[in-house]
């Protein structure tokens, strides 16, 4: 006679493990990722990327003036 299986029942979850959980899924792509820029730059060389300036628009900074407007 086989003997009967049992359904794999898990327990609630614990907030603080919960926790540990969602804090590995968030902090493991992050670290791969800036481990990878870091590697492109130090060991293949790559130029850090540099953000350009913001154009300046025609009135100044801010955008349109709102004197003008009435």
């Amino acid at each position: 006679m086989p003997a009967e299986k049992t359904e794999f029942r898990p327990g609630p979850i614990s907030k603080q493990r919960l926790r540990g959980m969602q804090m590995i899924i968030f902090s493991v792509p992050l670290v791969a990722l800036t481990s990878y820029i870091l590697y492109k730059r130090v060991v293949l060389g790559e130029e850090q990327r540099v953000r350009l300036p913001a154009p300046e628009s025609p009135t100044g900074a801010g955008g349109a003036d709102r004197t003008d407007r009435e």
